[in-house]
């Protein structure tokens, strides 16, 4: 175990990158301190991940037919106006994320373009040409005991593969503590708090987008500093979108399904004990507004969670198979990069499974458990990983 500052490593094995699937290890990262000594600390401990992560994003770009990934990302910044949106609703994660620029001693610019992952495949679309935006399958299920299972696959570039880590943040101000699945130097990708409410996500490409909304990945962690089920649901609510996405929460008892976008919030109810989704609406008034049809990828995942999850009481074995399923080859939840393709090459912007978590939300248990895999779960299995909760 090491040490830094306010920061302590539980797992730091990123020389593991790019081995075996077998022998792919989770990384676990504990933080503490203000936002700014956060960021500061995780920055300089992991400067190295960083940056690998930045120029694998870059070349990413490259790949896909951009001529200067570098000039492009600061003309994504220049051209939009995320940042004086993030800084009205989310300061605090902005303080966060210039430490981690500083502590990793990269440019600041850069790495705030990198965490508006939806919003530049908006932009692209919209200056290079059409991307496909069927990726992420989650769930929300009311277990037997009255407690809840909330979770996803989070499928996204194959560049991702090998940055991939859990960052548990202790409480701070009166916010709770929180572990997330992220990426390099993501602020959250998806997370649970210690008061219970978590989060998963699903890209929603057909609604409508602005370049002055709040970007996902600052959605996901202010959403996460909330005591309540019902504060969460409120700060969606309020805040203006940048693209189409649906938010997932839940806590021990409810769940809230909220597919935002430019045109605004629209809360879909399947019934009061789950709700699965994939990547296209399923609330009546974003289905009137889509402007694209349903992709058959989404809707083929869809179909498959439905057979696995649509009724009963599924446990975790079946919760595991269900995120780790091919059912339809063409169109699996799971989904693996062939294993002669290097993954790092591959020009599928959301064909790969980066992560795939679990979590089970409990208020008799003192814990909340997630069960995480840093990758397709049909190769890579799941690992446990805790945070202390507090009722």
């Amino acid at each position: 175990m090491k040490h830094a500052g306010a920061l302590t490593v539980v797992t730091d094995r990123f020389a593991c990158r790019f081995v075996n699937e077998a022998d792919m290890i989770l990384d676990v990262i504990d933080l503490s301190g203000s936002p700014s000594e956060r960021g500061r600390a995780f920055g300089n401990l992991r400067r190295a991940q960083i940056r690998s992560w930045l120029d694998d994003w870059l070349e990413s770009l490259a790949l896909a037919g951009i001529s200067d990934p570098r000039a492009y990302a600061g003309q994504f910044i220049r051209n939009t106006e995320f940042m004086p949106t993030v800084e009205a609703y989310a300061s605090d994660v902005l303080d966060e994320l210039r430490a981690m620029a500083e502590g990793a001693d990269v440019p600041f610019e850069l790495l705030f373009a990198a965490q508006l992952m939806d919003e530049e495949w908006v932009y692209r679309e919209a200056t290079h040409g059409s991307l496909s935006g069927d990726k992420c399958s989650s769930f929300a299920i009311r277990a037997a005991s009255g407690s809840m299972w909330i979770g996803q696959n989070m499928d996204l570039d194959t560049f991702t593969d090998g940055h991939q880590l859990m960052v548990r943040a202790s409480a701070d101000g009166g916010k709770p503590a929180t572990l997330v699945f992220t990426v390099g130097g993501l602020i959250a990708l998806l997370g649970v708090n210690a008061r219970r409410v978590a989060i998963c996500v699903n890209y929603l490409s057909q609604l409508p987008t602005s370049a002055r909304g709040l970007p996902v990945a600052f959605v996901i962690r202010k959403s996460l500093q909330s005591n309540t089920l019902d504060e969460a649901a409120r700060f969606i609510k309020s805040v203006p979108h940048a693209v189409g996405q649906h938010y997932l929460i839940a806590d021990t008892s409810d769940i809230r399904s909220l597919e935002a976008s430019a045109a605004g919030v629209h809360e879909f109810s399947a019934g009061s004990d789950r709700v699965l989704h994939t990547n296209h609406p399923l609330a009546p008034a974003n289905i009137a507004i889509a402007d694209v049809p349903n992709g058959a990828n989404s809707e083929a995942r869809l179909s498959a969670l439905t057979r696995r999850l649509g009724g009963g009481f599924p446990g975790l074995s079946e919760l595991q198979a269900a995120l780790s399923s091919s059912d339809d080859p063409l169109n699996p939840v799971c989904r693996t990069a062939p294993s002669d393709v290097d993954r790092k090459k591959s020009k599928n912007i959301n064909g790969f499974t980066t992560g795939s978590v679990i979590m089970s939300l409990d208020r008799r248990k003192a814990e909340i458990d997630a069960w995480v895999s840093n990758g397709p779960p049909s190769l890579r299995g799941y690992e446990e990983v805790r945070l202390n909760g507090v009722n």
